[in-house]
């Protein structure tokens, strides 16, 4: 029993109240960048503000990282210099650095019909969004750090959590059976239940 005003026992040494500290990579992906904040300007021949290629991964594209991040950055990159005569082979090879028949190719028609109407200088500022939208599905990057950090919550946090008496359950209950479906459904609307009118 616990008197008022005195602290519950954590247990030898505190373990009660321990946390797993973030690592190295984790703390570097979840703080923004101390020098560079991702904006463009066409007069920073150094790239004093681009993103740091080599440091994580998932470093190029995070939006914690580099909150200002523009597409300036990557347009040359990504889709270089087109060729000045067409051949055969570059009607080929065209596909290769863009995402023609893949997954991506409705966002980066949109950003690149969107680059083409306002041009390059104002669809830096224009048309982020959906370069950020494309950069996004080519590359996964915000998926990734979402992935992660909610396997590090559930597998990391919630066992320590577990092991220490403040959780019942080291997961949560899956959701009951017909959980996704509407309440007070006719059985006619329900796919292979009743016959659709």
């Amino acid at each position: 029993m616990v008197a008022e005003g005195d602290k519950p026992d954590a247990g030898f040494m505190g373990w009660k109240d321990w946390k797993i500290p973030d690592g190295p990579i984790k703390k570097v992906e979840r703080t923004p960048h101390p020098t560079k904040d991702g904006s463009y300007e066409a007069t920073d021949y150094l790239g004093k503000n681009m993103p740091a290629a080599l440091s994580t991964p998932l470093d190029f594209f995070n939006p914690v990282r580099y909150p200002k991040l523009e597409p300036g950055w990557t347009l040359y990159r990504q889709y270089g210099v087109m060729t000045p005569w067409t051949s055969g082979l570059s009607k080929m090879c065209g596909a290769i650095k863009t995402g023609a028949g893949r997954r991506c190719e409705p966002f980066e028609l949109q950003a690149m019909e969107c680059l083409e109407y306002y041009g390059l200088k104002q669809g830096m500022e224009a048309c982020k969004d959906w370069y950020d939208d494309l950069m996004e599905c080519r590359y996964m990057t915000k998926q990734q750090l979402r992935v992660k950090h909610m396997y590090s919550k559930r597998n990391i946090d919630n066992r320590l959590e577990y092991l220490q008496g403040k959780r019942d359950k080291i997961f949560e209950p899956p959701p009951k059976f017909h959980a996704y479906l509407e309440p007070h459904m006719k059985p006619e609307h329900i796919y292979g239940v009743g016959t659709a009118s």
